[in-house]
């Protein structure tokens, strides 16, 4: 499960639920999503790798710096770093060009937009519980109302995107279902069958997908972490040993040789503080810690469904509550990402 496209519902399910077929599918819908989701990984792509390369660029300026200065009499080698110094301000620049264009608020934005419209497939699905069985009996009624109650929340989610960062305030889940009806009738076939679905399609695949991220996410971040403590282990060696060296004057070891050693260790301790500095421009530690407590709040809410029977609807509340509160979570995270040594 590596995608998050539940909104996108297997044929299987549909044949299985054939009867509420107008509440599982929805094209509209899709393409929407689609436009959203697509946006986000767009900017998110812009944020987080323009922000490495700015890093990169600004370590290798660092270093280069430092090579001038220990080889300033020699010439080809000095013109050189110089020259590659020049790279800390191209980085800037990027830093820059990255802030500038809002990649950072255009990727939560869109993502809030693409988890709305996420919820918004889930609440479609619910519908037959809440209608009289024979207005889902009546195909074209039952795709009318599904359709107008689309509509409806594809425009409501781009009248909320339109307030950018306070988008990411407007996150309800009072707001996000005003549109679900309070009474719940006496259950019959079709709100079986909507049930159903909910519990597959929604509450079942967020908790498997939670599961699932968390374990990559916590592998990655103990190698990332690995790595970055291994450069600085070893800047601190080779200065352990420079300073050894400088103190028994050693007469093996030319001028030169000391220098490249030197800049060895320089180059290795810039090279830990872009790795540690990029961490801050991803989310692998709050997102692991975020979807264990996603999936195990999935997993609370549903024995407790099991143990003490509450209504479909307020089961469904309590889930979509989970989902926009985890939402929040991951933004209120986001916002706090920095492209900074």
């Amino acid at each position: 499960m590596a995608y998050n496209d539940d909104i996108f519902i297997k044929l299987s399910d549909i044949a299985s639920s054939e009867p509420i077929a107008p509440f599982l599918v929805s094209e509209k819908l899709a393409d929407r999503f689609r436009l959203e989701d697509n946006a986000a990984a767009f900017w998110k792509r812009v944020y987080q790798k323009g922000s490495i390369v700015s890093l990169l660029l600004i370590g290798i300026g660092i270093s280069s710096s430092s090579a001038a200065v220990l080889f300033a009499g020699d010439r080809p080698w000095v013109e050189v770093a110089k020259v590659l110094s020049l790279a800390s301000v191209l980085g800037l620049i990027v830093q820059l060009a990255v802030y500038v264009s809002g990649a950072k608020r255009n990727w939560l934005v869109a993502r809030y937009a693409t988890e709305r419209l996420r919820s918004v497939k889930a609440q479609l699905i619910t519908l037959p519980v809440f209608l009289e069985p024979d207005v889902v009996e009546d195909k074209e009624r039952a795709q009318l109302i599904a359709d107008e109650f689309v509509e409806f929340h594809i425009k409501d989610v781009a009248v909320a995107r339109s307030h950018k960062w306070g988008a990411l305030e407007i996150c309800s889940v009072k707001d996000l279902v005003r549109r679900i009806p309070v009474n719940e009738p006496e259950l019959n076939r079709y709100g079986a069958l909507a049930q159903d679905a909910y519990q597959r399609n929604r509450v079942d695949y967020q908790r498997l997908f939670a599961n699932q991220e968390a374990e990559d996410l916590k592998n990655s971040t103990e190698n990332w972490k690995g790595v970055g403590n291994s450069f600085v282990f070893l800047s601190a060696t080779l200065a352990t040993v420079m300073i050894g060296v400088s103190f028994l004057e050693v007469p093996a070891l030319t001028d030169g040789f000391q220098k490249g050693f030197l800049l060895g260790g320089i180059v290795l301790f810039a090279t830990s503080a872009i790795i540690s500095a990029s961490d801050k421009t991803s989310l692998h530690r709050p997102n692991y810690h975020r979807y264990k407590r996603y999936e195990e709040q999935i997993e609370a809410l549903s024995d407790e469904g099991t143990k003490a029977p509450r209504s479909f609807r307020e089961y469904f509340l309590a889930m979509e509550g989970l989902a926009i509160s985890e939402l929040r979570e991951f933004c209120d995270d986001a916002r706090q990402l920095s492209a900074r040594f």
